[in-house]
């Protein structure tokens, strides 16, 4: 992902710091962070923003880093916006299907496993298919999706 596609919005967590200090001054929230007012407009241009600085200025100041990366107070909840609901949902299917996916995968290695044990060639019958009723429930087998 690119970051000017990202989720972080540098000049709003500059503008947070800036309430934290009490200025709007690019020179003041730069000071306040340590670095020069040239380094911070680099972060608005990049759109990126060191953590270190954040999380000094965080402690300093006695505030929430939570607070100056979303702008939300500590316990707010957060609200998805429809395109995250979107892919929360997207994201949930998917993962139960690989959890179905890895189910059958189990199932069905223990079969090739029995397969292969019970073709010894001291089996006189060549195959028994008594250990596989121990694997496979038919009756699961049976249910229509």
């Amino acid at each position: 992902m690119s970051r000017k596609n990202s989720q972080i919005d540098v000049k709003k967590i500059l503008s947070r710091i800036g309430e934290v200090v009490g200025s709007k001054k690019h020179e003041e929230i730069s000071r306040a962070l340590g670095v020069k007012p040239q380094t911070a407009a680099n972060w608005k241009t990049r759109n990126a923003i060191p953590w270190i600085e954040l999380y000094q200025f965080a402690l300093n100041k006695d505030v929430s880093i939570d607070w100056i990366l979303t702008g939300r107070k500590f316990g707010e909840e957060h609200k998805d916006t429809e395109k995250e609901k979107f892919w929360n949902e997207k994201e949930r299917y998917f993962f139960e299907e690989i959890k179905e996916l890895k189910k059958k995968n189990k199932v069905l290695e223990d079969i090739f496993r029995v397969l292969k044990q019970a073709k010894r060639k001291d089996d006189p019958d060549g195959f028994n298919p008594k250990p596989l009723r121990k694997i496979i429930n038919i009756d699961d087998y049976n249910k229509k999706d």
